[in-house]
């Protein structure tokens, strides 16, 4: 169940940082609104959102998954540093707690893109 949410949750964050069109970034936070849910809590979510972010491919010589050669990270060439990584998890984890008036993911989805290095221009995507 963990290794399925930890891929789940690279595939998103590669996702929104720029292998998805910027159309679909829109619907990205119902994605992970419903990723929440089964995880049953704001600790269990921001888990697997620090992992997902980390994992890499194991490294072994000659081996690759599709255009993900070994040894990199599933969420691909994006440049997350951890101290990005820890304060994204740390304002995510606030979010989500705090704001049950208000729709979090709206808020979740800006920390997601300030994380992923924002808006993407310099795509092949129309």
């Amino acid at each position: 169940d963990l290794i399925g949410g930890v891929i789940i949750t690279s595939a998103l964050f590669r996702g929104a940082c720029g292998a998805l069109p910027p159309w679909i970034i829109e619907s990205v936070p119902k994605l992970y609104e419903s990723l929440f849910q089964i995880c049953g809590s704001v600790d269990s979510f921001c888990f697997l959102l620090r992992l997902g972010a980390i994992v890499r491919l194991q490294n072994n010589e000659g081996s690759h998954f599709g255009n993900i050669p070994a040894g990199q990270r599933l969420v691909g060439n994006t440049s997350i540093s951890m101290k990005a990584l820890d304060e994204f998890v740390k304002k995510s984890n606030h979010v989500i707690s705090n704001n049950h008036e208000n729709n979090p993911w709206r808020q979740f989805k800006v920390l997601l893109k300030a994380v992923c290095g924002g808006k993407k221009k310099a795509t092949t995507f129309n």
